[in-house]
C-alpha cells in the first residue's frame, strides 16, 4: 500500500524531529528534495511525487548528514505513529525495517 497521506504524516513527523535538532540545515535538505513542500516547522504540505521515493530520498539525505542514527529516530516515528499495526500493508523503505 502507497497511501500520499500516510507518508506526508511519517514525513512530517520525521522532519519535524530535524528541524528540531538542525534547524535551517535540515529545512533546506528537505527543500532540496524536489516536489517535497515543508512548513518551517517541518510540516509536510505536499509531495509532489511518489511518497515512498520522498520518503527514501529524505533518509538518504539525512543519513549523509548524520549517519544511521538518522534512520533509527525515523523509525522512531514509524512506531510513534503505530504505522505497521494501523496500516500493515505500508510499503516502508529497508532502513526502517
Amino acid at each position: 500500500m502507497r497511501s500520499s497521506t500516510v507518508y506526508r504524516a511519517l514525513l512530517s513527523e520525521i522532519l519535524r524531529g530535524k528541524v528540531a535538532l538542525f534547524g535551517d540545515v535540515a529545512l533546506r535538505r528537505a527543500r532540496a528534495i524536489p516536489g517535497l513542500q515543508v512548513r518551517d516547522d517541518g510540516e509536510v504540505l505536499g509531495l509532489g511525487g511518489d511518497g515512498f521515493e520522498q520518503l527514501e530520498q529524505v533518509l538518504q539525505t539525512f543519513e549523509r548528514l548524520s549517519g544511521k542514527a538518522s534512520n533509527i529516530s525515523a523509525r522512531g516515528a514509524v512506531h510513534r505513529l503505530q504505522l505497521r499495526e494501523r496500516y500493515p500493508d505500508l510499503e516502508l523503505p529497508a532502513a526502517l525495517q
